[in-house]
């Protein structure tokens, strides 16, 4: 940043650090450099945005995970739970069938 505006500096983060989430950021911070507008408001709904979007993308892993939670649920416990039920009743209908 040596002697070059921090608006320019910030424009050129999204490309440098491989970040593609700072590009609105770097939009916001320009715009309102060029314009002289404050950028306090931009950027608050530029948070209030991106807290969102974060919070839809956990959401939706969230109903993702639970999906592939009910494989090892069905092929693991549920056998083994009806294998605890069904034996002590087999084994008392073998003593009551038995000789």
């Amino acid at each position: 940043m040596q002697g070059e505006p921090s608006s320019e500096a910030l424009a050129r983060l999204p490309a440098e650090a491989g970040l593609p989430e700072a590009d609105p950021l770097a939009q916001t911070v320009r715009a309102g450099a060029s314009q002289g507008a404050p950028v306090t408001q931009a950027l608050r709904a530029l948070g209030r945005t991106l807290r969102e979007r974060r919070r839809l993308d956990l959401v939706e892993a969230g109903e993702r995970a639970q999906v592939r939670m009910l494989l090892p649920i069905g092929l693991l416990i549920l056998p083994a739970f009806f294998v605890l039920l069904l034996y002590p009743a087999a084994v008392q209908l073998l003593r009551l069938t038995g000789p």
